[in-house]
């Protein structure tokens, strides 16, 4: 069992380090984002911490960032950097799993593979379709289900503004909504970057969002063949089970 993380992070450089050192493993492989503002808020030069730390490590890489700000795409512009960079890197990999800079292992990298392998076939994933009655069916303003991705969302720096026109979607396809944290096949990543790299309206359309980070994969992989393979499981089994 070979496990890819993409660890999506922008503060406590020695916190993640000591994550990855914790989780390393001939058959586990890193791909860290970094908030491209974290550097000029912290004025610690993570990046370089980073590097420093980390820099000899064959499995550990550092990929293509984009500013981070809550809400709004540079999250999954983040994540779509580390699927990008896990598949075109060549990696044998079975599990990718995505993960905040902040979360810590409380279980072995072993029992974590034992984990995976108990589940083969499985995808997980929280994901609920936002045309029926859902968790935020009963959400206010940009916060109610529909809401979040089917009006306009603009924002002017630390200002956001909803336009409550509704746009049109895309043909077939549903919008699904969910946590954000997935632990997916490498069957499912590689049909997720290639989506991505065939649809590129796709992530222009999530651009005008609201918290996209929670809709934009769902709604990929909820639409896919990959749909049936969802288990709603991923937050409550695996990462509050094997993560801190």
């Amino acid at each position: 069992m070979k496990i890819a993380y993409i660890i999506l992070t922008h503060r406590f450089p020695e916190q993640l380090v000591r994550s990855i050192r914790r989780l390393d493993d001939r058959d586990v492989f890193f791909f860290i984002h970094l908030d491209k503002k974290a550097d000029m808020r912290s004025g610690n030069d993570i990046s370089r911490q980073l590097r420093n730390q980390l820099g000899n490590s064959a499995n550990v890489h550092l990929v293509k960032s984009h500013p981070c700000r809550w809400g709004r795409i540079g999250i999954v512009q983040g994540t779509v950097e580390g699927i990008k960079a896990l598949t075109e890197s060549g990696t044998e990999f079975d599990r990718a799993v995505l993960l905040s800079g902040q979360d810590y292992p409380i279980k072995s990298t072993d029992y974590i593979k034992t984990f995976f392998e108990r589940n083969h076939g499985k995808e997980f994933m929280e994901s609920f379709v936002l045309t029926s009655k859902n968790p935020w069916s009963n959400h206010a303003g940009s916060y109610k289900d529909l809401a979040r991705v089917m009006h306009w969302h603009f924002y002017l720096r630390s200002k956001h503004l909803r336009i409550p026109v509704e746009r049109k979607f895309f043909k077939g396809m549903k919008p699904y909504g969910g946590s954000q944290w997935w632990c997916l096949s490498r069957d499912c990543i590689e049909y997720i970057h290639q989506f991505i790299v065939d649809h590129p309206e796709f992530l222009n359309y999530f651009k005008h969002s609201f918290i996209p980070d929670e809709l934009f994969f769902q709604t990929i992989v909820s639409n896919s063949p990959f749909g049936a393979k969802i288990t709603g499981i991923a937050v409550a089994t695996f990462i509050r089970t094997l993560l801190a």
